[in-house]
């Protein structure tokens, strides 16, 4: 239900739920008269310009003579409403099973692809006519070298500096010929992959990556208890460590749920988990050990200087004016500069109610940063067992930390550049540059894909029913 009353010279909307159906069907009632002005309409447009404010000692009834700022809703109110005094208590509505309000629903769809069909034609017209000079491109290609000597704190981790050097060189042969767009960044990609950073990443132009922009979908967190009643086991999936939802609480009731049901088994899904806030994985770790300690061995910076600093930005925004105090977190050593304020720096304090239980995590090489360092860390403190494939993110940590944004002066295509270099508290492996490994390694046959089989899953509970009958007493 939603209602509007008037303060001042303005109307509100006054409602706690903005119902989309019937701000749809108003703009529906509204559009038959704007068409007869040649006018189009798209139905956001309705709650986004009427002020949701709200203000006291007013009445809650006039005329319709100032409905917010839409033209083509006055239009509506001037031809229809205004001939005679409304006297409008408090309310209007549509009923959900009224035509008007299915005729309103088919509205909103046409509009909303007549708004995305538009985008589309803008930003397509555009990149078909994006070209560049030679000396365009090459400038972009040194800019973008400087910089990332500059600011990068992990660029010759796992690519040698002379193989970078060398492959900067041969690129900037070939770039001669390149004037459009999409060649210069496929390009341009090949060269940044190089460094072997998934958090260096290079973006299109904002014009281009509006076109192949996607909608995100959300990733819940789940929990659930297998159906052998027998294997009390607890299986948690967590698709994404950067989720909207309360992660601490879900996790604080998660082991919760563990100690009271006296489960003895936990199996941690981190298979295609991208990462997200660095804390969190530190908080899952702690529900898994009863002693205090430690997650990040330091964090490495490349400069100070606000100067190459401000050559990133964050929402558009110089660096050092979104972060200004960032340098005083900075501190300077023989070895370079290291970053202090972080929360996973330090000695770890474990979390109650811990869990003392067999512990067995899947893995993949979607798991990735965040999730990555949790495996690195469990793998080295062996507190598990390890399911699936070799994690994408790398073992000894990783270069992270802000993600701002270099924009390349020409193209303005925009290059996601870490900031800090997170070395792992972890003891070291003998394999150099690889991500965490399994303990026990799944394949699949293009007969399990078709199939929809989980293997990593299948493991885990055979490895606990072994234990069982090892054990029966657990």
């Amino acid at each position: 239900m939603t209602t509007y009353r008037q303060f001042g010279q303005k109307w509100y909307l006054h409602s706690q739920v903005i119902d989309t159906d019937f701000s749809a069907a108003l703009v529906f009632v509204g559009l038959i008269q704007a068409r007869q002005d040649s006018l189009r309409l798209h139905s956001e447009r309705i709650v986004i310009l009427i002020d949701t404010a709200l203000s006291e000692n007013t009445g809650a009834f006039s005329n319709l003579k100032d409905v917010g700022r839409l033209p083509t809703l006055q239009n509506f109110i001037k031809k229809e409403i205004e001939k005679e005094p409304v006297y409008w208590l408090h309310v209007n509505y549509l009923r959900a099973d009224t035509a008007l309000m299915a005729r309103a629903r088919q509205l909103r769809k046409k509009n909303e692809q007549w708004a995305f069909e538009k985008r589309m034609d803008v930003t397509r017209k555009a990149l078909i006519s994006r070209t560049y000079t030679a000396p365009q491109v090459t400038e972009d290609l040194i800019y973008l070298k400087k910089s990332l000597e500059k600011l990068h704190p992990g660029l010759y981790w796992y690519t040698d500096k002379s193989s970078l050097d060398r492959a900067f060189d041969q690129l900037k042969t070939t770039l001669a010929k390149t004037t459009r767009e999409a060649d210069l960044y496929e390009r341009l990609s090949t060269l940044i992959e190089q460094i072997h950073c998934g958090h260096t990443d290079l973006l299109p132009s904002a014009t281009t990556q509006d076109y192949l922009s996607l909608v995100a979908k959300r990733l819940p967190l789940d929990l659930w208890i297998t159906g052998d009643s027998t294997l009390l086991t607890l299986v948690l999936k967590i698709p994404s460590f950067a989720t909207a939802q309360d992660l601490p609480a879900f996790l604080e009731e998660t082991f919760r749920t563990l100690s009271e049901r006296r489960l003895s088994n936990l199996v941690i899904d981190l298979r295609n988990n991208p990462g997200g806030r660095d804390d969190y994985g530190a908080l899952l770790y702690a529900y898994l050990t009863n002693k205090p300690f430690r997650y990040y061995h330091r964090v490495r910076v490349a400069t100070t200087d606000s100067a190459w600093l401000n050559r990133l930005a964050l929402n558009d925004l110089p660096l050092t004016r979104v972060l200004p105090e960032y340098g005083s977190s900075i501190q300077k050593t023989d070895s370079g500069y290291l970053y202090t304020n972080h929360p996973n720096l330090g000695l770890q304090s474990p979390r109650t109610p811990g869990f003392t239980g067999a512990v067995y995590v899947l893995i993949n090489g979607g798991t990735f940063s965040t999730a990555a360092e949790f495996a690195a860390l469990f793998h080295s403190h062996k507190r598990g067992v390890l399911i699936g494939q070799e994690t994408g993110g790398g073992y000894r940590g990783n270069s992270s930390l802000a993600s701002p944004v270099l924009t390349l002066p020409h193209s303005r295509f925009r290059l996601i550049v870490p900031l800090g270099r997170y070395d792992l508290a972890v003891v070291p492996e003998a394999l150099v540059g690889r991500g965490v490994q399994p303990d026990h390694p799944i394949r699949y046959t293009l007969e399990d894909h078709t199939e929809q089989r989980d293997l990593e899953l299948a493991r885990s509970l055979e490895l606990i029913r072994k234990q069982k009958m090892a054990n029966p007493s657990r």
